[in-house]
């Protein structure tokens, strides 16, 4: 029974890495691995990565200094 428990932490630690890595929330992942590690696997490893923008930080709160990577070339 504790050899389950411990199966059960370390897949759903493993499932929270690789949903970290695709853009996800680590944390829900590990509940949910915790609850449900064989389910939570699957659907982890079936789940795209999030599309993830470089932000630079902003002076006074503005939100207009954004910056994308994939629309501007080094010495441009």
């Amino acid at each position: 029974m504790l050899t389950l428990v411990y199966v059960s932490a370390v897949m759903a630690s493993l499932i929270a890495v690789i949903a970290q890595a695709k853009g996800r929330s680590p944390g829900t992942w590990l509940v949910y691995g915790l609850l449900a590690w064989p389910v939570a696997l699957v659907h982890i490893l079936r789940k795209k990565s999030v599309a993830r923008e470089f932000r630079r930080p902003t002076v006074m709160g503005s939100r207009k200094s954004t910056w994308n990577w994939h629309h501007h070339a080094p010495g441009q």
